[in-house]
């Protein structure tokens, strides 16, 4: 299921809205960025952090100190610093309780509880410390359900493997072998092959694009492709691992996680990294495509597509062991809520989520026939 907004819901007749001129891709509208042009830090109304020690054996203590806005850049800063850690249990198996004291701080931003989005194109324009120990990243990770069953998309990496620094695309979803063995798509490329080309890279910006839409999504490195994967194979499995089994984590939305790792897993040594080393972000910015893809209104007796004070109500005409598949889109294409609804005995259904006040287009395909309607959100 996928959620977003709220209030009164009446149907209307259908019509079409503007939105202002952008210097856009073509096909797409500008719905969200931060171009960090306000020093200090960053928006808070945006931007929440993880704290202490978090994956992969990680050396790092995150804390929110590690990240300002400077000359109009975002700067994580990884720093070689004591932090005591307030968990320590030494008689505890967990790595996080274990360790008296981190010797490295870095930072971790996320727009989790702020913003995420189901589809589009992302454009990050940053400079990575492409130094050994350092594991900068920009990714996105599933608002439903717990890894990697929510699906994960390593826009990028930069980390050793086998002791050779590459940077990585990535994509990851459920697995039927274990709750936490994911299926990866993995593309890796050896940062030397970049350095090859130009041997100034680690001191330039470079642009981090992903094309995201209901059919694959497309990993970019200053427009040369490094990952390009077919959503029809990352349906997680039908296992018990989770509730969301036989779901394809891509086709709902993911918030975005920009964050500096240092040492563990797959960052390498950290003797010899300079400190302090900074990972410096341009911009962020989300374009989504301005159309639904729904030409018309089309009616179907077999469902009625109700607008009432508290939402969207469907009416269908049979209950019990019926499917449904039900999507509401903004007119801007996006899709904001998409389920398969098992029906019970009650034939009326009324949508589990709330609606920011818009015009949005409601599609339900059931009884072997598809039904659509645009409603608005007072």
């Amino acid at each position: 299921m996928k959620f977003y907004r709220f209030l009164c819901v009446g149907l209307l007749l259908w019509g079409s809205g503007s939105m202002s001129a952008q210097k856009v891709p073509t096909g797409y509208e500008l719905v969200w960025n931060d171009e960090f042009d306000v020093d200090g830090k960053p928006d808070e109304n945006i931007w929440e952090y993880e704290h202490g020690f978090v994956r992969n054996n990680e050396a790092q203590w995150y804390q929110p100190d590690n990240a300002y806005c400077k000359d109009g850049k975002l700067i994580i800063e990884g720093r070689k610093e004591t932090v005591l850690n307030p968990n320590y249990d030494p008689s505890s198996s967990d790595w996080r309780k274990n360790r008296k004291e981190a010797k490295y701080t870095s930072s971790c931003l996320t727009t989790r509880s702020s913003k995420s989005w189901t589809y589009g194109r992302f454009e990050i324009r940053a400079k990575i410390p492409a130094h050994t120990g350092c594991w900068p990243a920009i990714w996105t990770l599933g608002t439903q359900d717990g890894w990697p069953h929510c699906g994960e998309i390593d826009i990028m990496e930069f980390y050793q493997i086998g002791g050779t620094p590459h940077i990585l695309a990535n994509l990851a979803w459920g697995s039927a072998t274990s709750q936490y063995n994911p299926n990866w798509n993995t593309k890796t490329w050896p940062y030397a092959d970049f350095v090859k080309e130009n041997p100034d890279w680690a001191n330039e910006f470079h642009i981090w694009r992903m094309d995201w839409d209901e059919k694959y999504v497309k990993i970019y490195l200053d427009d040369k492709l490094l990952n390009m994967t077919p959503l029809k194979g990352t349906v997680n499995p039908q296992t018990g691992f989770y509730p969301y089994a036989g779901v394809n984590p891509f086709k709902r939305p993911q918030y975005l996680l920009l964050n500096l790792a240092l040492g563990g897993d797959n960052g390498g040594s950290l003797s010899n990294t300079p400190f302090p080393c900074r990972y410096e972000i341009d911009y962020v910015r989300v374009y989504q495509k301005t159309t639904t893809g729904i030409s018309e209104v089309q009616r179907n007796k077999s469902v009625d597509i109700l607008g009432t004070k508290k939402g969207i109500d469907l009416l269908f005409e049979r209950g019990l062991g019926e499917k449904a598949e039900v999507s509401v889109y903004e007119l801007s294409g996006v899709c904001v809520y998409e389920d398969k609804l098992l029906l019970a005995s009650t034939e009326l259904i009324s949508l589990p989520v709330s609606f920011i006040p818009g015009y949005y287009v409601v599609k339900v395909v059931y009884d072997g026939t598809t039904t659509t309607a645009k409603v608005v959100v007072c």
